[in-house]
């Protein structure tokens, strides 16, 4: 999977992972994939399971307008004070052509009912590191391109934090941090949750990765695991020799382990996914990934 070629690796496999049907997680209510969202375009758009597409450009053409809920990643919370649990999403509008472009959503609950107070627009092939709540804020962290960088390659870390302001979604403060290092896994217990876009770890299989400066480790499967990484610019990895205790499990761990620790060797790139922390590898020269979750926090 080459960077250059794609608008951004995570915005990608989430782009992939749609088209594929396949979700990282399904919680997100259906009620919120069924309502109207306004500030995306010039009339709000009802979605039907999740998802909106309007008319062809041109009669017959395949481009059209289309918005969809990202059903992976969302933050629940009392956003307008009235006590009842309310929610922030994300959804993607594309109109053909590369650009992919990042709504933050705001939907209270009215006598029951979900409604859409309305829509902030964040970015275009925009990466997103988390989405956390802050009753009755929300913080987004994600990847943008930096001022002259290409859209498709977007390497500045921006800390967003949304709230209500005379009852519509507004940015309340915007921190620029940086550019993408290994620095920002650190502190946190990934889980591997998949060993490629459609491809589910077993639920007895537990397999980990922690990152502390230029050293990985964690289980794998089975053993204990441990070695060098460098990522000399952003999202490129590099994983220098590795270890592991010797210990025998049962064959379903021990293949596990063994697919995990070469696709971990050959490992070329890392991103996020909505949230979820991908790392980029080929096998057979075919791209994938291995998807993880986050863990507990250190």
């Amino acid at each position: 999977m080459i960077r250059t070629n794609i608008r951004g690796i995570g915005a990608a496999l989430a782009a992939a992972l749609s088209a594929s049907g396949a979700t990282l997680a399904s919680a997100l209510p259906d009620g919120l994939a069924n309502i109207a969202y306004s500030g995306i375009y010039e009339q709000p758009v009802q979605l039907v399971d999740g998802v909106y597409e309007g008319q062809p450009f041109v009669p017959d053409g395949a481009s059209r307008p289309r918005v969809e809920l990202l059903r992976d990643l969302y933050a629940t919370g009392d956003i307008d004070g009235d006590g009842t649990e309310d929610a922030w999403v994300l959804l993607n509008e594309s109109s053909g052509g590369t650009g992919q472009i990042l709504y933050l959503a705001a939907v209270t609950h009215t006598a029951g009912e979900p409604r859409n107070l309305g829509t902030i627009a964040i970015g275009d092939r925009v990466d997103v590191i988390s989405l956390e709540a802050d009753d009755p804020d929300v913080r987004l962290d994600y990847v943008t391109a930096a001022p002259g960088e290409p859209a498709c390659c977007p390497t500045l870390m921006i800390r967003g934090v949304y709230g209500l302001k005379d009852g519509q979604p507004t940015e309340l403060s915007r921190e620029e941090r940086g550019a993408l290092s290994l620095a920002e896994l650190a502190g946190q217990t990934w889980r591997l949750a998949r060993f490629d876009w459609n491809e589910p770890v077993a639920e007895a299989i537990s397999i980990t990765a922690e990152f502390d400066g230029d050293r990985i480790s964690g289980t794998a499967g089975c053993n204990s695991y441990f070695g060098t990484i460098e990522a000399p610019t952003p999202y490129a990895l590099t994983l220098g020799p590795m270890g592991w205790t010797r210990k025998a499990c049962p064959p379903s761990q021990m293949e596990a382990e063994d697919r995990y620790l070469k696709a971990l060797q050959a490992a070329t790139q890392f991103s996020f996914v909505l949230g979820r922390l991908s790392i980029s590898y080929a096998l057979n020269e075919e791209p994938r990934a291995l998807i993880f979750e986050r863990g507990h926090s250190e």
